[in-house]
């Protein structure tokens, strides 16, 4: 009887020691959610790309910074539907860094097709697939487009392109960085079901007279002398700005017949910055122009009531898929690698509650509008009404017109990049753009 209530006793402290290690291997193990400050402390970016500390974990639209984020035992920490966990043991103590995720990391190694598709990401890259409503009207392209739209702080789109880059106006480097217009459907698959895309690229700030060209170089107009006071740039970099006629070689508005056009932009500028030039010798010669998609510009134009008092979809309808001569002609389309953006270009870089509103009132959304950038500047789109004007806008952001021979603004080239340029890193910040192969 003894010898059988010890082996009794003897299962029972067996299974007793044994349920101990299962539990504490359990608890070592599990998963546990974010349910008290005891155990986390949390750090979540901003859109000024700072960090404060928080409670609420978003659902959606964040990422665990592998770097800064660690747990003092050596847990595991993953985010999930907007719930920490932690595996590992349950008393560890985590520090959580949450970064806005980046569509950047997400398609590394991919092309405009992964930007495309994963956009949602990115809560200023805005799709064009016209359904967008705004006080009861529909306001965006309907062109199937992604384009970024936003104050230019929130607005994630830098690139480097042409060599290696800097974000320091006062580095040579500076040159090569650009900001994503947007992503489009080419030429070729805008009409199909199955659509491929590209990205349009803008210099993130204006050319100098080094970039295009000086004195006696096309449409060369001479050094940038009025709106500092607007400029949204560093002001070391302003004096190195060239202003340029858009067109003073025939003085009209046929953009086929611009100096700026031909010599500037698709000679000069392409050549000696994005070619083999003697500014950019590389080893594998050519290799940016390579990248760079001979694009059809849509040239033929509008009236000025059809577009510089118009909304951002009027305009673009009126300027893109539906435009006219008016009384004097000029060439419908211009087939070339470099250009500049269009009016509804300009619109839609603001943020799309302001879409509703005529361009040449677009002066009360310029801090709205990531494509400001504070001096005056020309629009490839010319004024049909008046045989010698060119759409542009001021200084304070209004978009107007004037005449090509009289007038001299500043230039950002605009440039198409083919369907096959493929994202290799970065996070599309000016300290970290995108770059691209």
């Amino acid at each position: 009887m003894k010898r059988n209530k010890k082996i009794i006793l003897i299962l029972i402290v067996g299974i007793v020691i044994i349920s101990m290690v299962l539990i504490t291997q359990y608890n070592q193990n599990k998963n546990f959610e974010k349910n008290t400050n005891n155990y986390l402390s949390i750090m979540i970016q901003n859109e000024e790309e700072n960090y404060e500390k928080t409670n609420d974990v978003p659902t959606e639209g964040y990422e665990i910074n592998s770097t800064e984020s660690h747990c003092e035992k050596g847990s595991e920490l993953s985010l999930n539907n907007g719930k920490i966990s932690v595996k590992g043991n349950k008393s560890d103590k985590c520090y959580v860094v949450l970064d806005i995720k980046n569509i950047g990391s997400v398609c590394k190694g991919q092309t405009a097709q992964c930007l495309a598709e994963n956009y949602s990401i990115d809560p200023t890259l805005i799709y064009h697939d016209g359904t967008i409503n705004v006080g009861g009207q529909i306001v965006d392209a309907a062109d199937y487009s992604y384009r970024y739209s936003g104050a230019s702080a929130n607005v994630h789109n830098y690139v480097c392109f042409g060599g290696e880059c800097s974000n320091d106006p006062t580095n040579e480097n500076y040159s090569n960085l650009y900001r994503i217009i947007g992503i489009f459907p080419t030429t070729e698959t805008k009409d199909s079901d199955k659509k491929t895309y590209q990205l349009k690229i803008i210099k993130a700030d204006y050319a100098t007279e080094k970039e295009l060209g000086g004195e006696e170089v096309g449409a060369y107009g001479g050094k940038y002398n009025f709106g500092l006071e607007y400029y949204q740039g560093d002001k070391s970099y302003y004096s190195t700005i060239a202003g340029y006629y858009w067109n003073s070689e025939t003085n009209d508005n046929d953009w086929s017949k611009s100096n700026l056009n031909k010599i500037n932009l698709n000679e000069y500028y392409l050549n000696t910055y994005l070619g083999n030039g003697e500014t950019k010798a590389d080893e594998n010669p050519n290799k940016w122009q390579k990248m760079i998609e001979n694009h059809t510009w849509t040239t033929e134009g509008n009236t000025y009531d059809k577009i510089g008092k118009q909304n951002a979809k009027t305009a673009y309808t009126n300027e893109i898929t539906s435009p006219s001569k008016g009384n004097y002609e000029a060439a419908t389309t211009v087939q070339t690698k470099v250009g500049l953006m269009y009016v509804s270009d300009y619109m839609y870089g603001a943020t799309k509650e302001n879409w509703t509103i005529a361009a040449n009132s677009y002066n009360s959304v310029s801090t709205n509008n990531w494509l400001y950038m504070g001096l005056g500047e020309w629009i490839i789109t010319r004024r049909a009404d008046i045989f010698n004007d060119a759409f542009h806008f001021n200084s304070n952001g209004t978009v107007i017109s004037n005449c090509v021979s009289n007038f001299k603004f500043g230039v950002r080239p605009v440039i198409y990049l083919n369907s096959s340029v493929k994202i290799t890193s970065g996070s599309g910040t000016s300290s970290d753009p995108y770059i691209i192969s």
